[in-house]
């Protein structure tokens, strides 16, 4: 029987003896690593195997513990961290669990036994962690993906958009240094399914940024309780539920025109309301610039920090944009449509922002040759698509 694989430990302090004496309390049941500063313990979480969990000092020269495990939660986020430190501080701890960097706060001196029962807690806490990502990567997400191409049949307009939220709200997530990403991404592919309800000219109407009636209106406004009701008994997306009710009120959680309650906003639902309005402006074919500067015109609607640094990101992906025209058969799976993608006839068939995957490769290729206009604009770079 093959033996069982042991968790990979790294410890991190700047006293050898300190490091000694914790690699032979934890080498029993762990592989243990050492270094001697955070800055030779990043580099070794960049060169090595993934660690499971990581132990590190608090007060360490040059780069103290707080800074060491930020830096490593950006290597490595899954990694369970622990801070160990002789110097209790109550102000450091609090400020290192509000910003996500800690599992545990220990405090020396710490008996071998508990030393070693909170590194097996924190391996466990790794594993359920991954288990997580492992269940919502392969089966939720990959499920509302699925579900959007079948969608995306019958409405390429709200697949496109999605496609192109999703992008977005993703890439803001990950500059903001949001975690976990899972429940923003969920959402933000979700953003037009209280649009199905609609009729069709009331919908295309919205996706051109046309006026809408008074009627059409109402019908809007009763667009995120359309989504709570769809969602509600679906488990594991409460979260997920509130970002999408809560995503078109304004920056200071206030929507007098959709009579929905105030208070904090999440952040992924101040991503989001960015995110889609910017699209809504693109549709309108604004510039990307003259879009951010209408949106900054706008008081109260967006959180201001949000919304620049949406801009710094707009900035910097479409500088690199390269755009190609190519013919069907050239298209590759995770390229970015640039443009609609019709017939000949002008009938769409996917849009703009769509992602090229395996099934809209197939079909593409299904339909007889000379029936679809080309060649296709696509982007080549994903997170190029954030400028569409």
């Amino acid at each position: 029987m093959a033996k069982k694989k042991q968790a990979r430990v790294l410890c991190v302090d700047d006293e050898p003896s300190m490091l000694a004496s914790l690699k032979m309390v934890l080498r029993i049941g762990f592989d243990v690593e050492t270094a001697e500063s955070g800055a030779a313990a990043l580099e070794l979480m960049k060169s090595s195997p993934p660690v499971q969990v990581v132990i590190s000092d608090l007060r360490m020269p040059g780069m103290d513990g707080l800074e060491f495990l930020r830096a490593a939660r950006d290597i490595d986020g899954d990694a369970t961290r622990l801070l160990l430190t002789g110097q209790p501080d109550m102000e450091t701890a609090i400020e290192a669990v509000n910003q996500g960097l800690l599992f545990r706060f220990l405090t020396k001196p710490i008996t071998p036994k508990d030393l070693f029962r909170v590194t097996e807690t924190a391996v466990e806490q790794h594993r359920l962690v991954t288990n997580e990502k492992v269940l919502l990567d392969q089966t939720l997400l990959g499920s509302i993906k699925a579900l959007n191409e079948v969608v995306g049949i019958v409405m390429p307009e709200a697949v496109g958009r999605a496609s192109r939220i999703e992008r977005q709200a993703t890439a803001l997530g990950r500059a903001l240094r949001l975690q976990p990403l899972w429940p923003l991404r969920i959402a933000a592919m979700l953003t037009q399914l209280g649009y199905v309800a609609l009729p069709d000219e009331t919908r295309m109407k919205i996706y051109r940024g046309d006026r809408l009636n008074v009627e059409e209106t109402k019908l809007l406004r009763s667009v995120p309780q359309s989504i709570e009701e769809v969602l509600e008994n679906i488990p594991r997306l409460e979260q997920v539920r509130k970002i999408l009710v809560s995503h078109t009120q304004l920056a200071d959680g206030t929507a007098p025109q959709l009579r929905l309650g105030g208070g904090e906003l999440p952040v992924e639902a101040k991503i989001l309301k960015i995110v889609s309005d910017y699209d809504i402006l693109r549709t309108c074919d604004l510039r990307p610039d003259l879009c951010v500067e209408t949106m900054r015109g706008r008081k109260r609607w967006y959180d201001t920090a949000i919304l620049n640094e949406f801009a710094a990101m707009l900035e910097e992906n479409l500088s690199s944009a390269e755009r190609q025209g190519l013919e069907i058969h050239e298209l590759v799976a995770g390229m970015v449509f640039a443009e609609n993608v019709t017939t000949v006839d002008g009938v769409l068939l996917l849009a703009r922002g769509h992602e090229v995957t395996k099934n809209v490769l197939r079909r593409l290729r299904n339909h007889p040759a000379g029936t679809i206009r080309t060649p296709i604009s696509v982007l080549a770079h994903d997170l190029a698509g954030v400028g569409l």
